[in-house]
């Protein structure tokens, strides 16, 4: 199938995702205007919003998330985990610390899950503003 995200309703791109055709981690744009919805595989929800008071206001806290604030060209500043219940309150501590122009989630049904990606994340991406341990054993 060489359809491209833009030439698909909203209704087949969910319903290619579904069926697990989805297309390369395209974005899809949502009814509300600052977020996306991002369909991919292997975590139970995504979204991408503006790193401001705002933006982090419309984040769900009721499962665990890794998050990752990302500059206006999509490079990645920082990545970390949060809690149940504490997802705005952790993006919200970063605000005056961390720059950054929006802020992705990752939605897992466990925090073990959260931490095995975020490991793996700061591996690959070695963002500027997460501690970069030097001691043997550490996990990144």
């Amino acid at each position: 199938m060489n359809t491209t995200c833009s030439e698909l309703s909203r209704e087949q791109y969910v319903e290619n995702v579904d069926r697990g055709n989805a297309l390369g981690g395209h974005m899809l744009k949502s009814d509300k205007p600052s977020f996306y919805i991002i369909k991919k595989g292997g975590t139970m929800g995504a979204k991408k919003v503006k790193y401001d008071k705002q933006g982090i206001g419309q984040l769900p806290n009721d499962k665990p998330v890794l998050y990752r604030i990302e500059t206006k060209s999509g490079g990645l500043n920082y990545a970390g985990i949060a809690r149940r219940g504490r997802v705005q309150e952790r993006l919200s501590e970063h605000l005056s610390v961390i720059p950054g122009a929006s802020v992705r989630i990752e939605q897992f049904s466990s925090i073990k899950d959260a931490e095995k990606k975020e490991s793996n994340v700061i591996k690959r991406n070695k963002p500027k503003y997460n501690i970069q341990e030097r001691n043997p054993g550490t996990p990144y």
